[in-house]
């Protein structure tokens, strides 16, 4: 409730909003929380979510809404969505114009079936390419002891709306 609070308070002026969950149980309770609490409008430029969980992607899809017109940068670091999934997600920020910048790393979620697995974008290794004519592409990182898994990805710059349904398309789960 205190943190609730705080960023009710502070709505106004708050720009850039960092939440460490330190993998706690309070996460999910907290991002339902702040998913109700669209009016006003957050207006945050910066978002940086890290060890946390949310039970749904329409939680983080709602509070990610309150500041759609200003977002510029996110992060999400060792995350998990329980019911739902990252290519939701990554199709919705697609429709975030002011975005400029994301970067994922260590994602994870149930899939339709039930099973938990961590996200992985394979595909991106074969093609990291954003936009051929600005010469835009993903960064990212590989991960061997997995085999050729990608499970740190980032991207900034323009064709921002691209990057994001590339994102979505590729997103895989590796369960192990």
């Amino acid at each position: 409730d205190f943190v609730v609070h705080l960023i009710h308070h502070a709505k106004p002026r708050l720009k850039r909003l960092t939440i460490d969950f330190s993998f706690g149980e309070c996460s999910a309770p907290l991002m339902f929380d702040l998913s109700l609490m669209i009016r006003p409008p957050l207006r945050l430029q910066e978002l940086d979510l890290i060890c946390g969980c949310v039970d749904s992607d329409q939680d983080l899809i709602r509070f990610l809404f309150s500041s759609k017109q200003t977002l510029v940068k996110i992060h999400f670091s060792s995350f998990k969505i329980d019911f739902g999934g990252w290519p939701a997600i990554f199709r919705t920020l697609s429709e975030f114009s002011s975005l400029t910048e994301i970067s994922v790393s260590q994602l994870s979620g149930y899939t339709t079936r039930g099973r938990y697995g961590t996200l992985y974008f394979r595909e991106l290794l074969w093609d990291p390419i954003v936009d051929p004519v600005l010469g835009t592409k993903f960064s990212y990182m590989v991960e061997s002891r997995t085999g050729r898994t990608t499970v740190k990805v980032a991207y900034s710059g323009r064709s921002m709306n691209i990057a994001l349904q590339k994102l979505a398309e590729y997103a895989a789960f590796w369960y192990g």
